[in-house]
């Protein structure tokens, strides 16, 4: 009887510790407010090599402002992506890279991992699940699967609206 209240319980952790993962993901992080989607993505590649030893680098320009659901739904992906990427994937290295135009923002999440098994086969778990509904809340698009001859590839676009700011 002990062992399943704690089987009971743990369950129930486990519920909680989903529900603030995905509270937490739906707050608009400090770091992006006060400086921008350019240096909070570099904060991220700081953050991962500090916590897992993963390399990350960023490049790309967005050089005029977005609206800020637009910016915290491309931050939350790449930090979402990078997770993934250090517990699953078994990558050394991962790189962001981020771009508008034609009215769209983009970003890719390119690692040397593993890829998804089996090869061109995703399995949508915690993680690409949110990223997809965040995506999808928003009018955007995501593409994902394994490249050649190694690693996988998250990619997202977003519509920005003209002349949209913060």
């Amino acid at each position: 009887r002990d062992v399943e209240r704690v089987k009971a319980l743990g369950g129930l952790l486990n519920q909680v510790e989903e529900r603030l993962r995905s509270l937490a993901h739906e707050l608009r992080p400090p770091v992006l407010t006060n400086l921008g989607l350019a240096a909070a993505l570099r904060f991220l590649t700081t953050a991962a090599a500090k916590r897992w030893g993963l390399s990350v680098t960023v490049d790309g320009a967005v050089d005029q402002k977005l609206p800020a659901p637009i910016e915290t739904a491309i931050y939350r992906v790449a930090q979402e992506a990078i997770t993934n990427v250090a517990k699953h994937a078994s990558a050394t290295t991962a790189h962001i890279h981020v771009w508008v135009d034609d009215g769209h923002i983009g970003c890719s999440i390119v690692d040397n991992g593993t890829g998804f098994v089996p090869a061109g086969q995703v399995s949508e778990g915690l993680g690409l699940n949110e990223i997809r509904e965040r995506v999808a809340a928003l009018g955007g698009t995501v593409r994902y699967g394994s490249r050649v001859p190694r690693g996988a590839e998250v990619t997202v676009e977003l519509p920005v609206g003209e002349g949209e700011t913060r």
